[in-house]
């Protein structure tokens, strides 16, 4: 079962990422290197049979369902028709908007999945939609949010703008209706009495809502490395099910009784945090563990984990682009399965000794989601072993105070409690997190390569050594390998000259960085700028915006910068115009006529809407598009082009519009010749 997992899995992955052709290329030369390997040895043989079937069939149901679903939508891609589809789940946000997933039809086409963004219309689960003269769209991948892969693992495959919307009423779906409105109920009273951050944490915790934390926060715990308390998954599932275990044990409930009860608590959970596929995964686990205790078998945790993988990715395909789903397992093994076979002849007869035991299997299983964390996240904590030892415990216990309560429906007043746990680890993790050294970013697409294979280093010890000693001795030249390309590549960055272009369609923003210092440069006055902006940074792992360059929608920009960039506190601000920026008392103003800025081996020039970069002699202009072209190096056109133009060939475009090259990094050498790398 474990090797058919794996390779259905590893199936699945590839052909996800890879071209049929590459994929079954190296499929082929795994297998046929493994028989050669083993051609002695008959069960082996056998093996690998059953691994390279399972690997191929994953491939192909991968393969064809992505066809299924993605041909009718790039069919539809671009054009302009109806569509009416059911109310699946919706988020309503800010400013009256709300997004809708839908599943129906576009005239009399296949039924698909969508994705709708429009007016909130107030609609509930099961209540229809009609779109009239809405535009198609495929998902598309953003430097700031890759929309792609999130649709992938949600089976959405098209996208609706515009159009006029309207609202039939069904009343179906009274069930899921009920439940989603008393998880909002819930939610509202924990920001009412705990206040928005630590009523917002405790949403987190308790039903995986994450999208009215404060970003700073979610930073701060993905920092210190106890960020998966936020997603519902096996630490809330397993406590949830212990606890109504032990209850049953004590009131002398029928077993059978006793695995139903906890099955029922467990459906309720997953269905009011809206069905995470990490509690799905930890569910089908607890199940498999319970009934084995029924029917008097062995529980093994590593058979247990493959058989939950194996069931979910049988049933959704694209399951595999679910970063839940993937760092769910991950986590998993290392906790239930690495950590426990690394550290099984540590001895425990003392509570250092147990504490220690419990630190070194917090280790192995931050080495187990390494890859995949660096892969997913901006950031990945090095100090979560410890962090999770210490603030793991006080997290769970305000998350099952939280769940009391909403068990109770507020009749235990355990919400002041857990808040006091809450503000707790709040305050720890705004200390831990606010050292140099608490983490680590990804300032390069190959990190999250790099430590994949490095993480193949350690499981190929395993497979041909099967010691302890020799994995461990592994992983401590791999994490020595990981520091040094790490040290290097940062000591490489700080002594280029890079400017990053940032932004998308009307946003535009400029980096410029050099020896450790920042300065930004904000050319659109867009609302999205700042987001960009925060992102590059964390990134870069920098420590602070040395300077920041505000041009147009002064005060809303001031304040937006100030809200994103709070982790990185800028020395000085710059702004155009002559009025005073509200709250702003740091602000210079340089008028209306423009600056000139000696940076920290370049020199801006402002004016106009047009900035120019000069570097030694060689120059980059950003030149809204409705101006000219620039006579220097380099010109970027950012905004919109007057209708009826387009882009000079050869120039570079920042837009939304096709052939424009958003999100990129201009590297200069001292020569004075520059390249540009996509981010």
């Amino acid at each position: 079962m474990i090797g058919a997992a794996t390779a259905y899995i590893a199936g699945s992955f590839f052909a996800s990422v890879f071209s049929p052709a590459a994929a079954i290329l190296f499929a082929a030369g795994a297998a046929a290197a493994a028989l050669i390997l083993v051609r002695r040895k008959t069960e082996l043989i056998r093996d690998v049979i059953m691994i390279t079937v399972c690997w191929s069939v994953a491939f192909g149901v991968y393969s064809g369902a992505l066809a299924y679903h993605e041909k009718p939508a790039k069919s539809l891609s671009g054009t302009t028709g109806s569509f009416s589809g059911v109310v699946e789940d919706f988020d309503v946000y800010d400013g009256g908007k709300a997004s809708y997933t839908l599943y129906g039809k576009a005239g009399s086409g296949r039924s698909m999945r969508v994705t709708c963004y429009c007016d909130d219309l107030g609609a509930q689960l099961g209540d229809r939609i009609d779109l009239e003269d809405c535009r198609f769209e495929l998902p598309t991948g953003d430097y700031l949010y890759d929309s792609t892969d999130y649709c992938k693992s949600r089976r959405i495959f098209l996208r609706i703008t515009g159009g006029n919307a309207s609202l039939t009423r069904q009343h179906s779906r009274k069930i899921g209706n009920a439940l989603r409105s008393y998880r909002e109920e819930m939610i509202r009273r924990f920001k009412g009495s705990l206040g928005q951050e630590a009523g917002g944490f405790l949403s987190g915790m308790v039903f995986g809502e994450k999208q009215s934390l404060d970003p700073d926060l979610r930073t701060a715990l993905y920092r210190t490395g106890i960020g998966h308390i936020l997603a519902v998954s096996g630490l809330h599932v397993s406590i949830i099910a212990a606890l109504i275990m032990v209850l049953m044990k004590k009131l002398r409930v029928n077993r059978f009784v006793s695995f139903g009860a906890v099955n029922a608590v467990m459906i309720l959970l997953i269905l009011l945090a809206r069905s995470p596929i990490s509690a799905i995964r930890a569910a089908i686990m607890l199940d498999l563990m319970y009934s084995a205790g029924l029917f008097l078998r062995q529980n093994d945790s590593l058979n247990s984990l493959s058989i939950a993988a194996l069931v979910i990715c049988i049933a959704d395909p694209f399951a595999i682009h679910s970063p839940g789903f993937m760092l769910s397992l991950s986590g998993t093994f290392g906790i239930a399965v690495f950590g426990p076979y690394m550290t099984k002849d540590l001895p425990t007869d003392s509570l250092l000794q147990r504490v220690s035991k419990a630190f070194a299997v917090a280790f192995f299983t931050t080495v187990s989601v390494f890859p995949l964390s660096l892969m997913y996240f901006d950031e990945v904590s090095v100090i979560s072993p410890l962090a999770n030892l210490l603030l793991v415990p006080l997290s769970s216990g305000a998350m099952v105070l939280g769940l009391i309560y909403v068990a109770t429906a507020g009749l235990l007043p355990t919400l002041y409690p857990a808040g006091s746990l809450i503000k707790l680890v709040i305050g720890a993790s705004d200390l831990i997190s606010g050292t140099g050294f608490s983490h680590i970013s990804r300032s390069s697409g190959k990190l999250p390569m790099l430590a994949a294979a490095l993480g193949g280093a350690v499981l190929l010890t395993y497979a041909v050594f099967r010691k302890r000693k020799a994995v461990f001795l592994t992983i401590i030249i791999s994490a020595a390998v990981f520091t040094t390309c790490i040290l290097t590549g940062a000591l490489i960055r700080r002594s280029t000259f890079r400017i990053a272009v940032l932004g998308r369609g009307s946003s535009a923003a400029v980096v410029v960085s050099y020896k450790g210092n920042y300065d930004v440069f904000d050319l659109s006055g867009n609302y999205r700028s700042p987001d960009y902006v925060r992102k590059y940074l964390m990134q870069q792992g920098a420590g602070s915006a040395d300077s920041v360059f505000l041009t147009k929608n002064i005060q809303a920009q001031y304040s937006a910068y100030s809200a994103q960039l709070r982790l990185f506190p800028s020395q000085t601000w710059i702004a155009s115009g002559e009025t005073p920026v509200f709250g702003g008392e740091e602000v210079t103003l340089f008028g209306d006529d423009g600056f000139t800025y000696e940076g920290s081996g370049y020199t801006a020039r402002y004016s106009g809407g047009t900035l120019t970069i000069d570097r030694n002699g060689t120059i980059a202009a950003f030149v809204p598009a409705n101006k000219g072209s620039a006579v220097v190096d380099l010109t970027v056109f950012y905004g919109d082009f007057p209708n009826g133009s387009t882009p000079i060939p050869g120039e570079t475009y920042l837009g939304s519009g096709e052939g424009s090259a958003n999100n990129f990094e201009i590297v200069f050498t001292d020569s004075g010749t520059y390249k540009t790398r996509r981010l």
